[in-house]
């Protein structure tokens, strides 16, 4: 009957919904990251319970452990809010990098303290170099004096490896951070839009500040201590470079002095390069958008190849400012990597012209030396 028929149906609904409150209920296990201890932490030792049930069997998205307070989207994104609700209450006017400091700057800066300690054990890694070199070419140096060498150099770089990981995966966590509150609350901003102001804002600027805009704040946080690290490891490196080879050195930073007009002409025009991209993007996501919205009258007057080419063109034109963008990267990559190839060989060429001695224990520590020069090139050139 149909009263039957009715009830079943209302039992059955009420039983899918009763099934779907269980799921919604069911809380994931919870990380131990919020627990461990410090030994655990600095070593990362809390992540073997998931690592060894990954080596059994596959993992599933039951055996995921529920995210820390600190990491969720909800929370981060509230606090962002609360802060950019302060600057909208500034008589000066919002700024939005204040109001990004204000919720992760403090956290953000005390991630140095960890860069600081990877640069000072950088460093120790090519003087101890120096010292073993030292040692093995002197015959009559006591056997203690390697052993001590060996060990520091033992030490040094099991302390440089832990301190760079704590570094690395601070800063990715807070960019994750950064990135999952700017998305929730650029989401959370075009839901209220007005009719006028949506006129302003397209749907292509709208997905490219939450995909693009906002995975840049995140990668920004990966280096964004480098704007102080690297200077400090630039004076560190000439120094070392300066007791190890003397004037020689100012061969090398001479060149490198002299590439800084190049790499001025190669920013700019990677930054006019990356506009006409945006640009291009922008138009495309638009148009596709359009086409999307009014795809019955599309269908209805068979305009399907006219609108196709019409986005195909400007697909054309992205790809082409692409290609000319990664050229153009590529060019510049390559230059300086071979820079402090460069460097280090009219550093050596100066020495050996002027002094005529380049030993081992002179020519390795100098080498460890100019190879960090040359992540520092790439950071900063590139």
């Amino acid at each position: 009957s149909e009263s039957d028929s009715s009830t079943d149906d209302v039992e059955e609904g009420l039983l899918e919904k009763e099934e779907y409150a269980k799921v919604e209920t069911l809380e994931k296990p919870k990380t131990p990251f919020t627990s461990a201890n410090f030994l655990k932490r600095i070593t990362f030792a809390w992540m073997s319970p998931i690592l060894a049930l990954g080596y059994k069997r596959p993992l599933n998205d039951k055996d995921l452990w529920d995210l820390p307070q600190a990491d969720q989207a909800s929370f981060v994104a509230e606090k962002f809010e609360t802060m950019w609700q302060r600057q909208l209450e500034n008589p000066k006017g919002p700024s939005f990098v204040r109001a990004l400091w204000n919720t992760f700057g403090w956290e953000f800066s005390s991630i140095g303290v960890f860069k600081l300690g990877n640069d000072i054990a950088q460093f120790c890694t090519p003087m101890l170099l120096n010292q073993i070199i030292s040692f093995l070419e002197d015959s009559s140096a006591p056997l203690w004096k390697g052993l001590i060498i060996t060990a520091g150099m033992f030490i040094v770089q099991n302390t440089q490896t832990m301190f760079v990981n704590q570094y690395f995966f601070r800063v990715f966590r807070i960019g994750q951070q950064i990135r999952s509150s700017l998305v929730s609350v650029i989401y959370r901003k075009s839901v209220r839009l007005s009719s006028a102001a949506r006129q302003k804002a397209t749907v292509g600027e709208i997905v490219n500040h939450q995909s693009i805009d906002a995975q840049r704040f995140q990668n920004s946080t990966t280096f964004l201590h480098m704007l102080w690290s690297a200077p400090l490891q630039i004076i560190i490196s000439f120094v070392l470079l300066w007791k190890l080879v003397g004037p020689s050195v100012l061969a090398g930073f001479g060149y490198m002095i002299f590439v800084i007009p190049i790499n001025l002409f190669l920013a700019r025009k990677q930054g006019g390069l990356q506009k006409q991209m945006l640009s291009a993007k922008d138009a495309r996501i638009k148009e596709t958008s359009e086409i999307l919205n009014g795809v019955r009258v599309m269908k209805f007057f068979a305009w399907e190849d006219s609108f196709l080419g019409k986005i195909g063109g400007t697909r054309e034109k992205e790809l082409a400012t692409l290609k000319r963008t990664m050229y153009l990267r590529a060019f510049t990559t390559f230059f300086f990597s071979v820079s402090p190839t460069i460097v280090a060989v009219l550093t050596f060429t100066a020495f050996v012209l002027t002094s005529g001695n380049l030993t081992a224990s002179i020519a390795f520590p100098a080498l460890a030396l100019f190879n960090i020069l040359q992540f520092l090139f790439l950071f900063i050139f590139v």
